[in-house]
Formats: structure tokens, C-alpha cells, sequence
């Protein structure tokens, strides 16, 4: 099955863009599992990616840093596919000592 377009994006910050996405988009490819245990799962989304017509990137802080997310990039050129980044979260993720996390935004705060 070939499809208009893959949607690359963190589970745990961009699920809400993707599906929106998704909704105005016909016949995109979104991975709605979050469950990558096991090792097909990597065949199906590199096939999906591979009959796709362009893959979105949808940047959050969660993708920009997530592993799965940086290897869908990986197929997606690979397969010479466009590229379209999205910037969804203008948030900057800063891990501190012993696993804190800390979130500044760059997003004008109306006064």
C-alpha cells in the first residue's frame, strides 16, 4: 500500500499534532502503537516510510532527542524522500543532575 505521507513524531509531546495531521492529511501513514518491543515493528515503519510520498517531522522536544525518531529520519533520507520539519513545541528540554528535567519555552509570554 503506498501512502501520501508518514508522520514522524514523539509519542509522549506530539500525538495530539500527528492525529490532527493526520485528520487533514488523506492516506497518511501514522504509527499509533508507541509499542517498539520485538523486532518487526522497525520492518513495518521503514516499509511505511519507504511508500510514502513525503515524510513530516513534527519537531517537540521529546523528537528532537528521541531515538526511533532520529531513525524514521535516517529511512526517510535514505529513501530520498522531502522532508518537511514541523515545529509544533517551541520548548527547549534541559536535563539536569540526577535525571531532572526542565522545560524553558521560547514562545513570547503575552503580559
Amino acid at each position: 500500500m503506498d501512502y501520501d505521507a508518514f508522520i514522524s513524531y514523539a509519542h509522549a509531546d506530539g500525538k495530539d499534532a500527528a492525529q490532527s495531521l493526520k485528520a487533514t492529511l488523506r492516506g497518511a501513514y501514522l504509527d499509533q502503537h508507541g509499542n517498539r518491543a520485538g523486532g518487526a515493528w522497525h520492518e513495518q515503519i521503514q516499509k511505511a516510510i519507504t511508500q510514502s510520498s513525503v515524510f513530516f517531522f513534527l519537531i517537540t522536544p521529546d523528537s528532537v532527542t528521541s531515538d526511533f525518531c532520529q531513525q524514521e529520519w535516517a529511512w526517510a533520507r535514505a529513501a530520498e524522500k522531502p522532508i518537511i520539519p514541523m515545529l509544533i513545541e517551541r520548548v527547549i528540554k534541559i536535563l539536569g543532575a540526577e535525571g531532572t528535567e526542565a522545560r524553558i519555552s521560547l514562545t513570547p509570554q503575552e503580559t
